[in-house]
């Protein structure tokens, strides 16, 4: 929202007060959950905290989304504050085997969603191969350059 109101130049006191609001807002509720969460979580049991961090990570979704915030934001504040428990290893195992199940899933699902009539826009590609060329470049530098 404040970058499309400082890209058409219609950047206003208001529309100053809401971006404050949010961040405001955002940054009370990232330091609510990393404060008060890890400590409720390190009182679950080891048995029951994935199912614990599950209903945190759905609690703070509902709350953010209800709030007109991302469910990726509030995925990655629960994921701070789980990860800030005692417990985070049991968690992260966990997790890393549903990401294998369903990480495939997921790339396949927004491939299925790629329009290739963006990807054939000559902007787009010629953006694409300065990306490319950048990165390999750097790479190379990186690697032949390392203070090693």
């Amino acid at each position: 929202m404040v970058i499309a109101a400082v890209s058409t130049g219609g950047f206003t006191y208001g529309s100053l007060v809401t971006a404050v609001k949010i961040v405001t807002l955002w940054v009370l509720v990232f330091l609510l959950s990393v404060l008060f969460i890890p400590r409720i979580l390190n009182r679950v049991g080891e048995e029951t905290i994935v199912y614990a961090s599950l209903v945190v990570l759905f609690g703070i979704v509902l709350i953010m989304t209800t709030l007109g915030f991302s469910e990726v934001i509030a995925a990655f504040i629960a994921g701070v504050a789980v990860a800030e428990s005692r417990f985070s290893q049991r968690v992260r195992e966990t997790v890393n085997v549903l990401l294998a199940i369903f990480g495939s899933i997921f790339f396949i699902a927004m491939g299925l969603q790629l329009n290739f009539k963006y990807i054939l826009n000559i902007e787009v590609l010629v953006m694409a191969l300065a990306t490319s060329v950048v990165a390999i470049v750097g790479k190379v530098i990186g690697i032949y350059h390392s203070p090693t």
